[in-house]
């Protein structure tokens, strides 16, 4: 009996976290929602591509770990667009069998799961049911594309970071301040992942981070930037929620799914080259539309180019809203790189562009970019 009340207070608890974030997303920021919402669809935005889909545009590569399979990408099961009243426990808990990812090249699966090592996409086919498939699957569908009515992922609305932010902004409104907008690259492999029938995956990683259970040493440098503001400003590091609800910061990644494949570093299991996918900044103008955002971070060098004379430079060039936007957009080294707390010396183009990182520590360049 003791267990069943501790599961019913868990379930509650869940439940109220993602109605949480829903509901004062959906009075302060719907068009988030429906940003949300066209990612989970994979809905190409750019009417210059004729009809392509998303899946046609990424890069088809052979697996690095399995011999003979190939690994396509990116799989479209991160971002959510279902209204928890319709699933309260997220697509997770629409699943019949567990989803338990997989670092080796495993061909069997234990009793009432699914291993997923990165490849063998057959296995994501009750994921692909559970966002509305009928009948059987192909490789666009197991990914997650083109699925009538497959709005629904496993996260709360973008991503675990993103989705903490928001809760964070929900415990401690503070609608007079402009957002800070930091962009990121992208999440883990889904063969890192357990998408556990009968749970809130995307609430289950919102709590990891809240807990400090997050293993990754990128989540535990950026989070730990975010506490040292909050003990600087208000004495306490325990009070970074109230940093980052009263400071309206938002991270998001740029690649708005999960990896395919394996690894978590350079261009593998994602596209190679982010300047040919005009829908991912397409959305990031919808995003800074619908936040406008005081001033911008990206973290990772994918978002700068060093041959070009400003650091700011390549990612502005990427769609109009960036071009003009008129605050501040600062580039730093990602919390995943070993060089995250290094002094990051300016590229020679960058010597004379005004205020940037110089000779100061990266991590502590980026904690005075926060303010």
């Amino acid at each position: 009996m003791e267990v069943v009340k501790q599961y019913g207070k868990r379930l509650g608890e869940i439940i109220i976290m993602r109605k949480t974030i829903w509901s004062y997303v959906g009075e302060q920021y719907p068009c988030l929602i429906n940003l949300a919402a066209d990612i989970a669809k994979g809905v190409d935005p750019h009417s210059s591509h004729g009809g392509k889909t998303l899946s046609q545009m990424t890069d088809k590569k052979t697996c690095e770990l399995c011999f003979g399979q190939r690994c396509p990408n990116p799989i479209n099961y991160l971002a959510n667009g279902e209204a928890p009243l319709t699933a309260p426990l997220g697509l997770a808990g629409r699943l019949k069998v567990n989803i338990e990812g997989s670092c080796t090249c495993l061909t069997h699966s234990p009793p009432s799961s699914l291993i997923f090592n990165g490849c063998n996409f057959i296995n994501l086919k009750p994921l692909a049911q559970a966002k509305g498939l009928r009948g059987s699957p192909s490789d666009e569908h197991l990914r997650g594309f083109n699925i009538p009515g497959g709005d629904t992922g496993l996260s709360i609305l973008f991503g675990p970071w993103s989705d903490f932010c928001l809760w964070c902004w929900s415990q401690y409104p503070n609608s007079e301040a402009q957002p800070i907008l930091i962009l990121a690259k992208d999440y883990y492999p889904f063969s890192y992942e357990k998408a556990i029938a009968g749970t809130d995956w995307g609430v289950e990683r919102v709590n990891e981070i809240l807990s400090h259970k997050a293993k990754d040493r990128a989540s535990l440098k950026l989070f730990g930037a975010f506490k040292n503001k909050a003990k600087a400003r208000f004495g306490s590091e325990q009070e970074w929620i109230r940093y980052i609800g009263e400071n309206r910061i938002f991270i998001y990644n740029v690649w708005p799914w999960f990896r395919c494949g394996q690894k978590t570093t350079g261009n593998s299991g994602i596209h190679s080259d982010f300047s040919k996918l005009p829908c991912l900044w397409k959305w990031v103008d919808r995003l800074i539309d619908c936040l406008r955002p005081a001033k911008i971070a990206a973290l990772g060098s994918w978002s700068y180019d060093t041959n070009l004379s400003k650091p700011d430079e390549w990612l502005r060039k990427q769609s109009s809203v960036l071009r003009h936007f008129q605050g501040h957009i600062n580039m730093f080294r990602h919390p995943s790189a070993p060089a995250w707390p290094r002094p990051w010396t300016k590229p020679t183009a960058w010597t004379n562009h005004g205020k940037h990182t110089g000779n100061k520590k990266n991590n502590e360049a980026f904690e005075d970019f926060l303010g």
